[in-house]
């Protein structure tokens, strides 16, 4: 029995030994890690992302005005997939670029869209934005309303869009 109790006592402190160390191990390899891309997040400051975000939606809306598929399609991941109102899937930049300037080739001369977010969430690596558009003639008149639901990564330090869902609200008569 005495050999029975003290196989018992010598696996509990071993067990007990190797999950202590195996706590302190994986803090201190945290706490030295170089590597910049594992971050540990506690409280992220959404409005600050919010802001980040607004400032990167209102850029891509005077690209999109100014008809530069280019400078949209900057915004966008290479492995991004776009998911546009009443058009299949597009995956990848290069054809997500396609897709962008045969979009503003239909755009009626002078119309200008404005993207607003209303909301983030999520923390400063990944983000979920979600907002409305508006489209509007060259004489302010509204020729069509949207919503659009974007997630975003911090990919180097700079937010690029992974996938990117849009689509226009129903028209009323």
């Amino acid at each position: 029995m005495k050999k029975i109790t003290s196989y018992y006592l010598i696996v509990s402190v071993v067990s007990s030994f190797l999950l202590m160390n195996s706590c302190n191990s994986a803090t201190s390899s945290t706490a030295k890690s170089d590597d910049t891309t594992t971050q540990m997040i506690t409280h992220p400051d959404m409005q600050k992302v919010k802001t980040e975000i607004q400032e990167i939606a209102t850029k891509w809306a005077n690209a999109e005005n100014a008809r530069d598929a280019k400078t949209v399609s900057d915004f966008y991941a290479d492995d991004a997939i776009r998911m546009p109102n009443n058009l299949p899937m597009i995956s990848g930049k290069a054809n997500i670029v396609k897709s962008l300037e045969d979009e503003m080739a239909s755009t009626p001369k002078g119309a200008m869209v404005s993207i607003e977010s209303l909301g983030v969430f999520g923390n400063e690596l990944d983000v979920i934005d979600y907002g409305k558009t508006i489209l509007k003639d060259s004489n302010g008149k509204v020729l069509s309303t949207g919503k659009y639901l974007t997630y975003w990564q911090k990919r180097n330090g700079k937010y690029l869009a992974i996938r990117d869902m849009i689509n226009d609200d129903a028209k009323s008569n």
